[in-house]
């Protein structure tokens, strides 16, 4: 058994020694020529495709060939916007932790501008109850809020953070 054991050994030695040096190169080459290959593709190496949805000549089809036929149904459309025939101004003043509100007026608006005179605050726009806008200000920060359409306004609402608050809102409408 022991001769078996030691016999084992001497092959294992002898295969391992000649396998490196009579098949270096072989291994060499194995090792070399799995180094070249693509991994991702890119403009220099794109993935070659094939178009399926194609014609008898080899066009790529479409849904809708030709000229396409429309058939219109309604009556002349306006374009220009109505020119604003209402203006309404109004000054607020709020102390501070109160609100001033004005609600004496109902109108489309095409633009709001705010003026802010004195105070820290909050000013909302409301039609029916709901707010369709609401902005900060501080004192001397004006800004104008222009419409891409009217929309309707009848409440302009004043919170001042730190006042006294003034602001003068001036609304153009319809």
């Amino acid at each position: 058994m022991r001769k078996a054991l030691v016999l084992g050994i001497t092959l294992l030695v002898t295969s391992v020694v000649l396998g490196g040096t009579v098949f270096r190169q072989q291994a060499a080459d194995a090792a070399a020529a799995a180094l070249h290959v693509f991994v991702t593709n890119g403009r220099s190496h794109p993935v070659p495709v094939r178009e399926q949805n194609v014609d008898a000549n080899g066009n790529i089809k479409v849904h809708e060939q030709g000229t396409a036929s429309v058939d219109v149904r309604n009556r002349g459309l306006t374009v220009t916007p109505r020119i604003a025939s209402a203006f309404h101004e109004n000054e607020l003043l709020a102390q501070t932790g109160q609100d001033d509100n004005d609600q004496s007026f109902s109108i489309d608006a095409s633009m709001v501008t705010f003026t802010s005179a004195q105070g820290i605050g909050s000013v909302q726009l409301r039609r029916g109850g709901n707010t369709i806008f609401d902005g900060k200000f501080n004192t001397g920060h004006d800004f104008i809020l222009p419409f891409p359409q009217q929309v309707p306004i009848d409440q302009v609402i004043l919170f001042c953070d730190d006042g006294p608050c003034i602001i003068n809102v001036s609304i153009i409408g319809n």
